[in-house]
């Protein structure tokens, strides 16, 4: 079953000096591409966002009280920490991500209120840990590079998405 979630998408030109620092951090070998889930595919920093509520049931949402609750956020920029390597699905993979810092709990409590809607909560993560997925990678990769990142990003738009 596929299911909805919302992101905060980033300006193209704030992305631009993150695809930049992938290719410094990792070279072509390094990235994983899956046969069987199709996201799951290398270099994904031009395609960057942050995914703030994932698990939507989308037959049973009411769109249109979704879409006033959306424009109700007032998220202009995320701020920006560390790099950090997450295991993938069975150690398959590992996942390259950029942290998001949560300043005053404001990203878990944006995250919380999605869950007035209908949603699946077995596909909800135990604990928030808000990040940016920036490349998926072959087990044996490490992390030993570390460009200087941005410090803070522009959303360009909350959107929800199946």
């Amino acid at each position: 079953m596929e299911y909805g979630y919302i992101m905060a998408e980033l300006k193209k030109r704030e992305i631009l000096p993150i695809e930049k620092a992938i290719k410094i951090i990792c070279k072509k070998e390094d990235f994983y591409y899956s046969d069987v889930i199709d996201y799951i595919k290398g270099d994904v920093s031009s395609q960057i966002h942050l995914t703030i509520f994932y698990g939507f049931i989308d037959n049973k949402i009411d769109k249109k009280k979704l879409e006033e609750h959306i424009k109700k956020i007032n998220l202009k920029n995320l701020k920006l920490g560390k790099l950090f390597l997450m295991q993938g699905y069975q150690n398959q993979y590992k996942v390259l991500c950029l942290e998001v810092l949560n300043e005053n709990n404001k990203l878990k409590k944006i995250q919380d209120s999605f869950k007035a809607f209908p949603h699946e909560i077995t596909v909800q993560h135990d604990t928030f840990k808000p990040h940016i997925t920036l490349a998926y990678l072959k087990p044996s990769f490490t992390l030993n590079r570390y460009p200087p990142f941005p410090k803070k990003i522009e959303i360009k738009r909350i959107t929800y998405n199946i």
